[in-house]
């Protein structure tokens, strides 16, 4: 069973492999498999701390084995390339309520929701640790940065005035100033930077040469090494966060490699050993549980899709059922390293058909990918980069189908589909922007 894990597992990587790079397929899902969900599932297999679990039951290859089919029979179906969507534009609508009220919003009720949870408005400051508490209903918008920061980056896109980036990065990181929450932080910049990324790429420009016009792609090195430095100050400003917290910001004098027992290559920075921790060693989690904690498999998705269970239909509140219940059967080995990835979802739901959710999660990536290259318009993009990367965090926990997401997507189209217009090479012919306010003069550009 272990030889046909790994055997498949490289069949579905190279698959995979020839979707993102032969077809330049770069923003598919199969990108965010490999980095989140495979790279953290190979490494869990190193014996880097005492809670590694190395005989792993039956149940846990079949499931990744059952991952390593779809992703293969994924990749090799034809399906849209949204890297093919070229020279996108965004416009502004004119007359539309300013984007001040969105951020404004936002943060009051991140202050408000402190407040509830510690009578504090900046709880880190006091030592106070509440990055994984909610307050009811309100959660639905102090979760949804991405929402606020996005739009805040397409307002730039629309207007070049940079003061939106500045609110962008305010609604990135107030989580983290006030309440040390960081997977929050890290997983709309992934979402935000991934957008930008996309319009930035899609970008070609024009060269005359003799008699004929070709397009003459835009110089792409200097876009990593700004993503480069912004993902090592992001993940360096992280680790001194989770120091702060994990001693109580400085009542004591610990480093989170303790914390796990780390044993493998020593850095410079606690960098790797956070990475083990928070994303490899979850998948041992995941192995110990489904050995040692007994599951009641309901086969509807109850924990699984908990935004539609818990998030829209209420079960909570009207059938008194348990929203929490397979994380709340999660038997903790370290407080450092809790979390059993997405997959204990599908476990405890689904037992030994743990592919059904898998195989729903890879067949919406699809079709949001088809629905973006048909329509090229601003909330197929918006939800596209909302969803998608969320799969990226699997090996953390369920993020793409927590109980906001359904309610953040509905908040989406509220708030952008009709403020903003998105113009392509494709749709430049058929889309009305009569009605669109203008740009400043001198473009502002991140790029020669």
């Amino acid at each position: 069973m272990i030889a046909l894990f790994w055997l498949t597992a490289l069949a579905s990587i190279a698959a995979m492999l020839y979707k993102i790079f032969k077809e330049k397929n770069y923003f598919s899902i199969y990108s965010y498999t490999i980095v989140g969900i495979y790279i953290p599932l190979f490494m869990s297999f190193l014996d880097w701390s005492p809670y590694h679990v190395a005989d792993r039951s039956l149940e846990f290859y079949l499931m990744f084995i059952s991952l390593n089919i779809i992703c293969f029979i994924s990749a090799i179906i034809p399906q849209g390339n949204i890297s093919q969507i070229k020279n996108v534009e965004f416009y502004r609508k004119s007359r539309v309520i300013p984007i001040e009220v969105y951020n404004v919003i936002y943060i009051a009720c991140v202050f408000i929701e402190n407040y509830y949870l510690s009578r504090y408005f900046f709880p880190s400051a006091h030592g106070i640790d509440v990055h994984t508490g909610r307050m009811p209903f309100i959660y639905f918008i102090t979760t949804a940065s991405y929402v606020v920061a996005m739009g805040d980056v397409i307002e730039f896109l629309s207007t070049h005035k940079i003061r939106y980036v500045a609110y962008a990065v305010v609604a990135i990181i107030i989580n983290v100033v006030t309440k040390a929450s960081r997977i929050d932080a890290f997983i709309s910049f992934v979402q935000v930077g991934s957008l930008l990324l996309f319009y930035l790429l899609s970008k070609e420009r024009k060269v005359v040469a003799g008699s004929t016009v070709r397009r003459k792609k835009k110089r792409r090195l200097p876009i990593i090494i700004l993503a480069a430095v912004i993902i090592f100050i992001v993940a360096s400003r992280s680790i001194k966060v989770g120091n702060d917290r994990m001693n109580s910001n400085g009542r004591y004098n610990l480093v989170y490699s303790n914390g796990i027992g780390y044993s493998g290559p020593e850095t410079t920075t606690e960098f790797l050993p956070y990475y083990y921790g928070y994303f490899a060693l979850s998948y041992d989690n995941l192995a110990y549980n489904m050995q040692c904690v007994d599951t009641k498999n309901n086969y509807i998705g109850l924990n699984t899709f908990r935004c539609l269970y818990f998030g829209v239909l209420q079960f909570d509140n009207i059938l008194g059922l348990d929203g929490g219940e397979s994380s709340r059967a999660n038997e903790v080995r370290c407080r450092a390293a809790a979390v059993t990835t997405v997959f204990w979802d599908f476990h405890y739901d689904f037992g030994m058909f743990a592919f059904i959710p898998i195989a729903i999660t890879f067949y919406i990536a699809g079709m949001l990918s088809n629905r973006l290259k048909r329509k090229q318009d601003i909330y197929s993009l918006l939800i596209y980069f909302f969803l998608v990367p969320l799969w990226m965090f699997g090996s953390f926990d369920n993020r793409i189908y927590d109980y906001q997401i359904i309610w953040q997507v509905v908040l989406i189209w509220l708030l952008y589909r009709k403020r903003f217009v998105m113009v392509t090479d494709a749709n430049k012919d058929n889309v009305d922007c009569s009605n669109v306010a203008k740009k400043k003069t001198i473009r502002f550009t991140l790029f020669g």
